[in-house]
């Protein structure tokens, strides 16, 4: 009776293992998305034509600071990211195109199945690596990261403010009455200069310059001292569009200026990246 109980486990056991042999050690790859790959020659040749509304770099800061593609943004680990960046908002129409880099190219193709996991609709290249860049002959650069031109952060906001020059301006009475806008002379006036060794508003320097007096006044007060002079800051109204006809110099003067609008203290530079730049890759 034993012995025919073991015959039977033996026989079980026999009849699992063959069960377990006939089961492949390896399971099939899971089937990736299909990418479009780039060589570092058609890399670099887009990037020289602009073609290319982003160039992501997805390695370590390390790795970064060792030398990068031109016009890089940097978004370490963008493949092991929850949310897409905010740097990236905006580039998600399927008019953009993107080239995901790293330094051979694997951590770009999980980095692009996450970005069209996200709902980017963005035409994505892998661009290989820093690796065959260096390779084809093609240098690096150690400059700071770009914005890229298609997110939304790399779009000048409708900011005007009124900001004082640095150069300064004779001021007479009469020269006042040339000042235009009205608005800009309205200011020069509420000004206070000194004269006499007091201070006093421009308004009661220059009365009818200032437009206080009408017409019909006789009053002395209401004359314009003829013998007033005083130097004394223009005034500019500072938008987008205005410092894009500026010279170089001038721009870049105002554009680093820290100026409270909308009950925010910020730079020029980031209501206007575009008229400053290079803070944005602009193709």
């Amino acid at each position: 009776m034993l012995v025919m109980m073991l015959d039977y486990k033996f026989a079980l056991f026999k009849k699992a293992a063959l069960y377990l042999v006939s089961i492949p050690l390896f399971l099939p790859p899971v089937p990736v998305l299909a990418q479009n790959v780039i060589k570092p020659k058609q890399l670099y040749d887009g990037i020289q034509s602009n073609e290319f509304d982003a160039i992501i770099d997805v390695r370590s800061l390390s790795e970064w600071n060792s030398g990068h593609i031109v016009n890089s943004t940097h978004i370490e680990s963008l493949q092991t990211l929850k949310t897409i960046p905010e740097v990236l908002e905006g580039c998600e129409k399927s008019t953009k195109k993107i080239v995901v880099y790293c330094n051979s190219g694997n951590r770009a193709g999980v980095a692009i199945q996450f970005l069209q996991k996200e709902g980017i609709n963005a035409k994505l290249f892998n661009g290989l690596g820093v690796s065959q860049w260096t390779a084809a002959g093609y240098e690096l650069e150690t400059t700071a990261s770009k914005v890229p031109f298609c997110s939304d952060r790399c779009r000048d906001t409708k900011f005007s403010k009124v900001m004082n020059q640095a150069k300064k301006i004779l001021l007479t009475c009469s020269s006042l009455t040339e000042i235009e806008p009205a608005w800009k002379r309205k200011k020069i006036c509420e000004k206070k200069v000194s004269r006499r060794e007091e201070k006093k508003q421009v308004r009661f320097i220059c009365p009818e310059a200032c437009g206080d007096c009408v017409s019909t006044m006789i009053s002395p007060g209401c004359r314009d001292r003829k013998n007033f002079k005083q130097r004394v800051k223009n005034l500019l109204k500072i938008n987008c569009p205005k410092l894009n006809e500026m010279k170089k110099q001038q721009k870049m003067y105002y554009c680093k200026k820290i100026v409270a609008f909308n009950g925010t203290k910020q730079r020029v530079s980031d209501f206007c990246p575009e008229a400053c730049g290079p803070k944005c890759h602009k193709p």
